[in-house]
């Protein structure tokens, strides 16, 4: 299961620079969280969208993952 590492919210006060910022950020290795929303207080208007950055494993995370579940596979052919 992949872990979020970073959260945030990116804001813009029209939908055109919304994306334009939303894409600058896809490209940083940021990915959506849910849908855009629209927050409208009076005159203001805000466009938002969550963003969420996930942890990526090294390889030596990896190589332990994969270690204990040998270990685990092994220990259950041994007392079958």
């Amino acid at each position: 299961m992949d872990t979020i590492e970073q959260y945030k919210i990116i804001e813009s006060q029209d939908l055109g620079s919304l994306a334009e910022k939303v894409n600058a950020a896809l490209k940083e290795g940021w990915q959506p969280h849910g849908a855009p929303f629209i927050h409208v207080s009076g005159p203001a208007v805000a466009c938002c969208q969550a963003m969420v950055n996930f942890h990526q494993a090294t390889s030596a995370e990896i190589i332990a993952k994969l270690r204990r579940a040998a270990e685990i596979a092994f220990r259950r052919g041994r007392t079958s």
